[in-house]
């Protein structure tokens, strides 16, 4: 009959591996962040927006690009065809970080034309995802890793 069982591994070992973000293979990282990019354009195509486009918005598409599109973040679909997911995280059009995190905007040309008061709070349309499926491939990619991080003296 067993006891007991005693296992060693070095948590010093394990935590600089995370430290310095190694943890994960250029692959994995690459494989991780095409899936959240992949989700992230889903969340834009799908329209599930708390925040909708206001009317002003919609004046500015009608006169000034001859469009009338109320879909939110989708005008021309060029915020959702930019999201790509890289081994350095998720790349998109640099307007997208505010669209995801919202802004205070403030007078300039374009204000002043179409009378828009400022400074005004633009609410945050939430888009991008941090948490989505991994594939059971990954995830058990990621766990042989860590096996053998923990294993190896």
């Amino acid at each position: 009959m067993i006891k007991g069982v005693t296992f060693r591994f070095s948590f010093r070992k394990l935590a600089n591996k995370f430290n310095k973000g190694k943890f994960l293979t250029k692959a994995q990282k690459l494989n991780l962040s095409q899936v959240f990019a992949r989700a992230s354009r889903q969340v834009i195509k799908s329209q599930q927006f708390a925040v909708k486009v206001n009317d002003s918005t919609l004046d500015i598409r009608r006169k000034l690009k001859k469009r009338s599109n109320s879909d939110t973040l989708w005008d021309t679909g060029a915020l959702a065809a930019s999201i790509r997911g890289t081994e350095k995280g998720i790349q998109m059009l640099e307007y997208g970080q505010y669209q995801n995190e919202g802004w205070t905007m403030v007078e300039n040309a374009f204000t002043a034309k179409w009378n828009i008061p400022t400074p005004q709070d633009v609410p945050a349309r939430p888009f991008v995802v941090t948490e989505a499926e991994v594939s059971d491939e990954l995830l058990d990619s990621v766990a042989d890793e860590l096996i053998q991080i923990i294993t190896t003296k």
